[in-house]
């Protein structure tokens, strides 16, 4: 059984031969010079570690507009680096490792602003055929193509137009500013969607927006309902249109218990990345297990960083024989691999996926 077959009859809720796994988007910042001096020098650490699966990401598009000269004059920061976005948002460098600080472009905009706002040049068929031949690449390897069609789908790509803390004041006091916001990214989706099908196969499409925080919804649920549900529903029904067999995907940290039940309902076939540190995998797997499959579930606050080899053995002997009985587990870190990370502990996770994951 080789691995694109290993992650599909999981992420069905059958059975493989043993439970697939990944690293989720790999190693960022110091933790990626760590990998580096690790492994000798090897660049792929999805062929290092033999994965189950393998993101492509979709190519930026090129930015359309001057965002710096028209909407930054007068706000660029004179002691520090940034970088401006193809979207145009600003992105200043911090002290804080690979973080950086969102410095929106708009200003309490009006309804005509947001509509008007210079969306990037996302139309460039070389982006759809570049993006196609490297899912050929790993389809020919054996593995899972997962397309991550925005890993911030909707809502993450319209907030830091004006920020996280107006945006959501603005889901309260002006919905249709918000909402005509949304309306442009889906539209931009659905295109790249119907677009993607000309030029390639994936095998799970990626889409997510943090939603949530540790303790709950950032956004009332009643509220999510209204504008974001339906849109996420329309994108995931453009995806169905065009390639049925592909498995939807949908990332949210926290915990989004308040609309799991919609998100199953709109056809979101895998729920990541069940962040043990805000959900309990075990449970959610019980109530959800019979229409839900899991990739994630190893927390990156507290085990792998923090955590001993012994601690991180037993995190992933737990997850697997709960949340991975009877398949729908993609084992996996619920985030990337910070700095934090020791190195022993990587190992050690690789090391009890394949001594306890064998069904």
């Amino acid at each position: 059984m080789d691995s694109k077959e290993r992650v599909m009859l999981a992420m069905r809720r059958e059975v493989p031969d043993r439970v697939p796994f990944d690293l989720c988007y790999g190693f960022v910042g110091a933790a990626r010079d760590n990998f580096l001096r690790h492994s000798g020098g090897a660049t792929n650490h999805f062929d290092y570690f033999d994965l189950d699966v393998e993101y492509v990401e979709v190519l930026e598009p090129r930015a359309a507009f001057d965002y710096e000269g028209c909407y930054y004059r007068g706000r660029l920061p004179g002691d520090r680096g940034y970088l401006i976005n193809s979207y145009g948002i600003m992105h200043e460098k911090t002290e804080g490792l690979h973080f950086t600080r969102i410095v929106p472009p708009l200003v309490d905009p009006t309804l005509e602003e947001v509509r008007n706002f210079p969306l990037p040049d996302y139309r460039d068929l070389d982006l759809y055929r570049e993006t196609g031949r490297k899912m050929a690449q790993i389809d020919s390897r054996g593995r899972c193509s997962a397309l991550a069609l925005g890993a911030e789908t909707i809502f993450e790509v319209s907030w830091p137009l004006v920020g996280l803390e107006n945006f959501l004041v603005l889901m309260l006091t002006e919905p249709e500013v918000c909402e005509a916001v949304f309306d442009r990214i889906t539209g931009m989706r659905l295109w790249q969607l119907e677009t993607y099908a000309k030029y390639g196969r994936y095998d799970v499409l990626w889409l997510g927006d943090d939603i949530s925080n540790q303790q709950g919804m950032l956004i009332p649920p009643d509220l999510w309902r209204r504008t974001l549900k339906p849109r996420l529903k329309a994108v995931i029904d453009c995806a169905k249109h065009y390639r049925p067999e592909g498995l939807i995907f949908y990332h949210t940290c926290g915990n989004p218990a308040e609309v799991v039940e919609d998100l199953i309902e709109v056809g979101v076939e895998i729920l990541n990345p069940v962040q043990p540190e805000a959900m309990d995998p075990a449970a959610v797997k019980a109530r959800y297990g019979d229409r839900l499959s899991f990739w994630g579930t190893v927390g990156v606050q507290h085990t792998l960083p923090f955590g001993t080899r012994q601690q991180v053995r037993d995190e992933v002997r737990e997850r697997i024989e709960t949340v991975g009985r009877g398949g729908g587990l993609l084992i996996g870190p619920s985030h990337v691999i910070e700095p934090e990370v020791p190195w022993e502990n990587i190992l050690a996770f690789v090391e009890a996926v394949r001594e306890f994951g064998e069904y």
